[in-house]
């Protein structure tokens, strides 16, 4: 009887303290939630490019998912252009939701032929996806590519419908 009333004063004083709240969510690995519609947005199936590799081609972007694993949101994709061998992968976890951005730990690896001598980079650690001005859809923020001084645009589009992206890069 006395370890369910401590279970429950515990829940009570999660409940009630939004500071305690989020040091038990940060230290399960969950998402930090400041916007529940921002929240559903990017759980699901989703096309993404890197555009040096798709131009925005509809039929030639790549597949990522974010999956909701009890609070955890895990992203995983991958794209690689069978011709050049360009490619880009992203594995992690969202960390933060906003209702127009989402942050991300993890890690984004990306080939273009023509960027770097041909050679992949790598993102590592926290990285934020926004959508931002009239754009609908979600472009990683860490622009510079991490082995040269071009900038890559890294998209995250959501699914709407046959005719692709509802924002073509």
């Amino acid at each position: 009887m006395q370890a369910w009333f401590s279970w429950l004063a515990a829940g009570w004083l999660l409940a009630a303290s939004p500071p305690v709240a989020a040091a038990a969510q940060e230290a399960a690995g969950c998402a930090t939630v400041n916007s529940q519609a921002g929240y559903h947005q990017p759980i699901g199936h989703h096309k993404f490019q890197l555009h040096w590799i798709s131009w925005g081609e509809w039929k030639t972007l790549g597949d990522l998912t974010v999956t909701d694993r009890n609070g955890l949101l895990v992203v995983h994709g991958a794209y690689r252009d069978p011709k050049t061998g360009d490619f880009i992968e992203i594995d992690g976890l969202v960390t933060r939701v906003e209702a127009r951005a989402f942050d991300f730990e993890g890690k984004i690896i990306t080939r273009a032929s023509c960027i770097n001598g041909g050679d992949p980079g790598a993102r590592k650690g926290a990285l934020t996806f926004a959508v931002t001005g009239k754009r609908r859809d979600w472009r990683l923020q860490q622009m510079q590519d991490p082995g040269d001084e071009a900038t890559d645009y890294a998209d995250i589009f959501s699914v709407r419908g046959k005719d692709g992206p509802a924002h073509k890069s």
